[in-house]
C-alpha cells in the first residue's frame, strides 16, 4: 500500500518505474520526475490502462476515489476508458453549444445595461431560445430553424419579440466565427412584420429617436 511519504520519497532514475498501491492502482515515476497515477484493469479479457492524473495535483486519496468510481463502472458493464472518451466528446459539444454562446454573449454585452434590461434579455433567452436550441451545436443551427422560431413566436402573439427585439440582441462577432453568424443575428433584424421596431443597439431598451439616425 502506498503512503504520501513513500510517494514523496520516490527517487528519480534514468528509466520510468512503478510503485504499486492496490487493486491495480499504481504511480509511475518518470525520469523527468513527474509521478502519474495509472490504473490497470481488464475489459473483455484484455488488459487496459486508465490515467488518473499527476501527483501531487491528484493526491493519494483522490486517486483511490477515482479508482473506486471506475470499478463501479466496470461492475455495471461499462468500460471506464470508453466512458471517459464519451465524456470528453460531450464536454466539447457543450462548449460549442448555443447555450454556451448565449451565456458568453450575455456576460460580455450586458455589463452596461440597466438591471431592468438585463432581466428582460435573460428571461427571453431562457424562455424562447434555450429550450429549443440550448444543447445544439452552433454549426447545426440553420436560418430555417431561426425563422421557425420567429414564426412560432408570432403565432403565440409575441409580436414585438418576433419583429426582431429578441434575436437582434445577439450581434455578430462574439468570437464564434461563421457558425455563430448563421445561428442568430442575420435573421433577426427586420424579421416578422418588417416594422423595424427593434432598437438599433442592445443597450437601448426600446426603439428611440436616435435609432433612425444610427447606421
Amino acid at each position: 500500500m502506498l503512503t504520501d511519504t513513500k510517494i514523496k520519497q520516490a527517487k528519480v532514475t534514468d528509466k520510468p518505474y512503478k510503485i504499486y498501491d492496490s487493486e491495480g492502482l499504481y504511480i509511475e515515476v518518470a525520469p523527468t520526475g513527474s509521478k502519474r497515477w495509472r490504473w490497470r484493469y481488464r475489459w473483455n479479457g484484455k488488459e487496459k490502462l486508465l490515467s488518473f492524473g499527476i501527483y501531487p495535483e491528484v493526491p493519494l486519496k483522490l486517486a483511490r476515489d477515482r479508482r473506486a468510481a471506475a470499478k463501479e463502472l466496470l461492475v455495471s458493464g461499462v468500460d471506464p476508458s470508453q466512458a471517459r472518451k464519451e465524456e470528453k466528446v460531450e464536454s466539447r459539444a457543450a462548449e460549442n453549444s448555443f447555450a454556451a454562446m448565449a451565456e458568453e454573449w450575455y456576460s460580455l454585452y450586458s455589463v452596461p445595461w440597466s438591471e431592468h434590461y438585463k432581466g428582460l434579455v435573460r428571461r427571453r433567452i431562457d424562455e424562447y431560445l434555450i429550450p429549443r436550441l440550448g444543447k445544439r451545436s452552433l454549426s447545426e443551427i440553420t436560418p430555417i430553424e431561426i425563422m421557425g422560431i420567429l414564426t412560432s413566436l408570432e403565432k403565440r402573439g409575441v409580436i414585438e419579440t418576433a419583429n426582431g427585439d429578441l434575436l437582434a440582441d445577439f450581434p455578430k462577432g462574439s468570437g464564434h466565427g461563421k457558425s455563430q453568424e448563421r445561428s442568430l443575428p442575420g435573421f433577426a433584424r427586420g424579421a416578422g412584420s418588417g416594422t423595424g421596431e427593434a432598437p438599433c443597439r442592445p443597450d437601448h431598451e426600446r426603439r428611440c429617436a436616435c435609432c433612425d439616425a444610427c447606421p
